[in-house]
């Protein structure tokens, strides 16, 4: 679980959110407009132990969303179990940057306490939450987590749906075929190329017709993407 992730004061961060760099700090549609990305990489920063882990759980209880926000953020850093609980209660937070920092620190978190709330974090975040938890949900193969991307392939938002693409391609269900089959036709060409590689490791000829028109793709990355899940399912005949 590693995060492109600094040490922020609050006090900058803080700054950063009100001047519109982290933008939005709100539940519901307007979040779409959500930045999470800034205070990823501003700096670099000697990784917190797992002894901070109780000071930053307090932090998520600051009435400062800025604070928060360093918070989930430096919790995402740290290799422990103690990380979990604290970050699943965050993605509850109402401010739409911590919640969604939450949720991206959840990536590669195989521990199963995070499993259930990734996937409410899908079905019912608000936008950006749902784009962050739905890069965490390969982390928790099974049904229910198959059953979410299913339907999360077809999310309004493309942020979701091209991790979802991918995540069903890594869960190897073929019920995923149609669907992905579907998303080669996306509006958004990053969606379209997942959803092509994903195919290919599905070695479900049902896609070759299609991954076969995709092969014309205006974009150059989903026409390398559909050849090389054409080269996967010629290799599994």
């Amino acid at each position: 679980m590693i995060m492109r992730v600094a040490r922020v004061s609050a006090s900058l961060l803080l700054v950063l959110v009100s001047s519109g760099s982290v933008r939005c700090d709100a539940t519901g549609a307007s979040d779409c407009d959500c930045n999470d990305h800034v205070p990823f990489v501003l700096f670099d920063s000697p990784t917190p132990s797992a002894s901070a882990i109780p000071r930053f759980a307090a932090a998520l209880r600051d009435a400062s969303a800025a604070t928060r926000l360093s918070a989930a953020q430096q919790l995402g850093r740290i290799r422990d179990t103690g990380i979990v609980v604290p970050l699943i209660g965050a993605l509850r937070d109402a401010s739409c940057p911590v919640a969604s920092a939450a949720a991206w620190s959840l990536r590669g978190v195989t521990d199963s306490r995070a499993a259930q709330p990734v996937r409410d974090a899908i079905s019912h975040g608000s936008c950006l939450v749902r784009a962050r938890a739905a890069d965490a949900l390969d982390s928790h193969p099974g049904p229910e987590s198959i059953a979410v991307a299913l339907k999360a392939i077809t999310d309004s938002d493309a942020r979701v749906r091209e991790p979802i693409a991918r995540a069903l391609g890594d869960f190897g269900d073929r019920r995923a075929v149609l669907p992905l089959v579907d998303a080669l036709r996306d509006d958004a060409k990053n969606v379209r190329a997942a959803a092509a590689e994903a195919l290919g490791r599905l070695h479900d000829t049902r896609a070759l017709s299609a991954l076969t028109v995709a092969l014309h793709d205006g974009n150059k990355e989903v026409r390398q993407a559909a050849a090389y899940a054409i080269g996967r399912l010629g290799k599994s005949q």
